[in-house]
């Protein structure tokens, strides 16, 4: 089973049109891919399941104000949940059309960046424990001190009281 979410947008300048894309984090397993989409290519993904299935969840709309902030976050809020009610109905048919929307199987993955996460991350555990020692040693540091974040990251790597 694959978990989707789109957590980011980003306005892309081309000559002299602009447009949205919504970076979809897939994960599957212990892989983690991010694919750049366009609404017109989610919309073309609508277009492909209305063919297979005629039950489909509420799609956004087209916008007037589509470079608005508040219009942009909004359809990235409906096209997450959208496709997250299409990824938990596991219809073999919905599944792959989906998968090659997502790039998921493929070989080519255009638009796409994938990474290996190192074991499961569950949200609730946290992958680096300061001490209370090094939160006061690195609270009372100037804040000018630019390797202020490395330094911390340092100690808490290398700390012998960290577990």
């Amino acid at each position: 089973m694959i978990e989707v979410n789109i957590r980011n947008v980003r306005e892309i300048h081309n000559g002299l049109s602009v447009y949205t894309t919504y970076a979809i984090e897939i994960v599957e397993g212990t892989a983690l891919q991010i694919v750049e989409k366009r609404y017109s290519e989610f919309l073309d993904l609508h277009k492909a399941l209305r063919d297979i299935c005629r039950d489909l969840p509420k799609f956004p709309k087209r916008a007037l104000m589509k470079n608005n902030a508040k219009v942009v976050e909004n359809r990235r809020k409906l096209l997450e949940t959208y496709l997250q009610d299409i990824v938990k109905r596991g219809d073999r048919k919905i599944n792959a059309a989906l998968n090659e929307f997502l790039g998921i199987g493929s070989k080519s993955r255009a638009n796409s960046d994938n990474y290996t996460l190192s074991g499961i991350i569950s949200t609730t555990q946290p992958m680096m424990r300061f001490s209370g020692e090094m939160f006061e040693k690195f609270s009372t540091r100037n804040c000018d001190d630019d390797d202020i974040v490395i330094d911390g990251v340092r100690s808490a790597i290398y700390s012998d009281n960290n577990q």
